[in-house]
């Protein structure tokens, strides 16, 4: 393996809705958001370190970003780690 990434939709604004809780029916609005948002947060990246610097990232957000294009994502967030 030389390159990964894992993303995922932003649930922030269902788990607002939800107001802590998931049941009888806040599992609903997860599953709504998993759908329909139109944000995603990019938790990690990580490349081999014998292929860094020699654009795998560049591959990487390339791909995703021809997939959200076609999924109709607007924004990307990443996480600090």
């Amino acid at each position: 393996m030389v390159a990964f990434a894992i993303v995922m939709p932003r649930f922030a604004k269902a788990l607002q809705d939800m107001n802590g809780k998931l049941f009888p029916f806040g599992f609903a609005g997860l599953l709504k958001a998993k759908k329909t948002s139109k944000d995603v947060v990019f938790y990690l990246i990580g490349v081999h370190p014998d292929y860094q610097n020699k654009g795998v990232h560049a591959v990487i957000f390339n791909e995703y970003y021809e997939t959200f294009t076609k999924k109709g994502i607007i924004n990307c967030y990443r996480t600090p780690n």
